[in-house]
């Protein structure tokens, strides 16, 4: 197999023909290999739409024909599609010695973060720090500031939502990137920091790992800080 033009839902998939004079089965599975070899006298529908397909077990035909190639679509981001070819007859006899091979689609908003500083563990109430996180664009689109518009963010975990944001600044893919935020204690107790970068123009935050966010992406969580309340003013 030869796989081409490969994006977070589609992907082309190419082959070299063998001489069978039915033409080519072409099955296809997420996520593992496929398991179940087509069956002599039956034929399979192949639709290029994932999913669409005869059902071969548990994967699907995605191309049955003369053809040497197929342009799939309705694929899923970040994931590992695995392929098996048969050669048959017009009497629907295949040769259930297949060609095999996968490949893996891309994730466009993928981010990985490698360290952080946040001072002191012991906070006061009302005190406010300038934090940093570094960040890398591990997938495949650039940060941009516009559209999409994405941003870094940090809030306490007590937090309903990311409210302190850094504009990413164009950071590339693979490229990394260290932030400033500046953010201000709460109220007096147990606590953590957490980061997680915001896609506003799609309306998803990577860690939610839906629409074109991830998947692979978490929140990154600082370890423990104490918010310590202000003593009394004397009198």
């Amino acid at each position: 197999f030869v796989t081409s033009a490969i994006t977070a839902t589609t992907m082309t998939l190419g082959w070299t023909r063998g001489n069978g004079t039915g033409g080519v089965l072409i099955i296809a599975k997420s996520g593992s290999a496929p398991s179940t070899d087509p069956s002599t006298g039956t034929a399979y529908i192949g639709n290029a739409a994932y999913g669409s397909g005869t059902a071969v077990g548990s994967a699907y035909a995605v191309y049955a024909g003369t053809g040497t190639s197929v342009n799939l679509t309705g694929l899923t981001a970040g994931t590992t599609y695995y392929f098996t070819a048969y050669e048959y007859d017009t009497g629907t006899c295949y040769n259930l010695t297949e060609l095999s091979g996968n490949a893996t689609t891309t994730v466009p908003y993928k981010a990985t973060f490698t360290s952080m500083s946040t001072g002191s563990s012991n906070w006061c109430v009302g005190e406010t720090r300038n934090v940093t996180v570094t960040v890398t664009n591990s997938g495949t689109s650039t940060w941009t500031d516009a559209a999409p518009d994405i941003n870094i963010g940090v809030k306490w975990n007590t937090d309903a939502s990311y409210t302190i944001l850094a504009n990413a600044g164009g950071l590339v893919a693979g490229a990394s990137y260290t932030y400033t935020l500046t953010i201000t204690a709460p109220s007096a107790g147990a606590n953590t920091l957490m980061f997680d970068v915001d896609n506003a123009t799609a309306g998803c935050w990577f860690s939610a790992n839906s629409g074109s966010c991830g998947p692979g992406n978490s929140t990154y969580t600082s370890s423990a800080i104490t918010v310590n309340a202000l003593p009394a003013t004397p009198t």
